[in-house]
Order: C-alpha cells, then sequence, then structure tokens
C-alpha cells in the first residue's frame, strides 16, 4: 500500500494442484505480523497469484490467475476488497475475456477504481474501472499491443499505463510503450515508445511508475550480457531518456523486475 503498512504476495504453485493463493500482511504498531490477515485461495490449474496488486489505501486486492483451471490456460482476475477491518474472500469483481494467459500482469490505480490487466495471449492489455459502487467487467479501453500484456503498470491517477513488450533475440528487441489520457480520451497511438537498444537486450521485460505518471522505469534483460534497467522522465509530454542503472558483477537477470516510489526519486 501507498503508506507501506499493507502487503500482498502471490503464491502461484500453492497447493498441490496448483491452485494458487495469495496473501494479505500487515504492519501494526511498528511490527510486521507474519500471519496472514487474509487468505485469498484458487482452484485447481488456476495459478492464482501469478501477478498481484494493492490500492493506494490498501483496501483492494488485484490478484491474477492466468491458468483458470483448463488447459488451454484461459485466464481471470479477480478483485478483493476490505471493508472496516475485514477482507472478504469472495471476490467484488471477476474480469475474463477468454483468451490466453489473461492476468499474467495487473496493476490498481491509487484509489483502487482502475484496473489494469495484461493479456499477452489476446489483444494485449485491457482497462476497467468502477462507477459508483459497480465494476464494469467490459473494458472501457482496449490496448491492442500483443505480448505487452507480459508487464503493465499504471500511475495512481489512472491517467497513465505503461507496457513492457519483451521480445527477445539477438538483434537487441523488445519495447516498453505508454499511453496518457487526454481529455478523457484514450489515444489510438501511444504517447511514447522506447527506441531499439544494443544487441543481445531484451527492453520491457517489467515496467513500473511514479505516482504521477511521469518517470517510468523499464527493465532490460541481457541475452548475451549483463543487464539493466532504464528510467524515463516526461516533462509537458515530451519523453526522454534520463539514468541507465546497472550494478557491478550483475548478471542477465538484472532488470527482471523493477519498482519505483511514489515520487519517482527511487
Amino acid at each position: 500500500s501507498a503508506d507501506g503498512q499493507t502487503a500482498l504476495v502471490g503464491a502461484p504453485w500453492a497447493g498441490n494442484t496448483d491452485a494458487g493463493a495469495a496473501y494479505v500482511f500487515n504492519e501494526v504498531g511498528g511490527s510486521w505480523s507474519t500471519t496472514a490477515a487474509a487468505t485469498f485461495s484458487g482452484s485447481s490449474g488456476q495459478y492464482l497469484g501469478s501477478s498481484v496488486a494493492l490500492s493506494g489505501d490498501g483496501r483492494a486486492a488485484l490478484v491474477g490467475a492466468p491458468g483458470d483451471g483448463n488447459l488451454s490456460r484461459v485466464g481471470a482476475v479477480y478483485l478483493f476488497s476490505r471493508v472496516g477491518g475485514t477482507w472478504s474472500t469472495t471476490p467484488t469483481a471477476t474480469f475474463t475475456d477468454g483468451t490466453e494467459d489473461f492476468g499474467a500482469s495487473v496493476a490498481l490505480s491509487g484509489d483502487g477504481q482502475e484496473a489494469l490487466v495484461g493479456s499477452p495471449g489476446g489483444a494485449g492489455a485491457y482497462l476497467y474501472d468502477e462507477t459508483g459502487a459497480a465494476w464494469s467487467t467490459t473494458p472501457v479501453a482496449t490496448f491492442n499491443c500483443g505480448v505487452c500484456g507480459m508487464a503493465v503498470a499504471l500511475s495512481a491517477d489512472g491517467q497513465t499505463v505503461l507496457f513492457g513488450e519483451p521480445q527477445g533475440g539477438f538483434a537487441g528487441a523488445g519495447s516498453a510503450v505508454l499511453y496518457h489520457k487526454s481529455g478523457g480520451i484514450w489515444p489510438g497511438n501511444p504517447t511514447f515508445t522506447t527506441t531499439s537498444i544494443s544487441p543481445g537486450m531484451t527492453i520491457g521485460t517489467s515496467v513500473a511508475l511514479s505516482a504521477d505518471g511521469q518517470t517510468a522505469l523499464v527493465g532490460v534483460q541481457g541475452d548475451l550480457g549483463p543487464g539493466a534497467a532504464y528510467v524515463y522522465s516526461g516533462t509537458d509530454g515530451t519523453w526522454s531518456q534520463s539514468a541507465v542503472l546497472t550494478a557491478s558483477g550483475s548478471d542477465n537477470w538484472f532488470g527482471s523486475s523493477v519498482a519505483l516510489s511514489g515520487d519517482g526519486q527511487i
């Protein structure tokens, strides 16, 4: 959560039948409880917990289940809510579109009223929203970007989305694609797309956004050498690379996962 007092942990291989699970933990009075405050359990073959996201206030949990119990790997995503101090283990909303690996990645806006779901086997990614007290199970926006659904990020205000589209290979492949909502409308074309990088580097394996959507962090997996993470900054709609992050002695898995603080400075 935004205050760092609620944690959501996925365990997609929990159970003998790969049902999966997700667990909520809380910090109370400066100490973390090692007993889960809530447990969300999947059914056989769902791989529930393959992706997880929390709202800023820690009252909404979005959990991906890209297996969804059949050999075709059609997936689903479940939203769970906390009312007062109690979590409901019955989903507040369920999202699915019948495509392969739906729910491979998920993200929530700060207020928990926008949900972004990656579906690398389908169109790419879908955005859902809550109006009043009801969630629409029909996407309010569809981003037709193919395997970009493998990594998704959403700004706190739900106005900016970032996708990673890793391709792999030796020629320097993949991209990160950013869209920004303007005047209540999502553009048909990306606001910003990363450029090509060095051969043997796969960009877009992971992505993260600052709360205001003006700083983007993109993981770059090294197929032939050490990986990296690229920082991009946006000002008045113009984006540019501001830093390349590496670590001494890092291997080609460096950059496989990334996270960014709300202010985009850590």
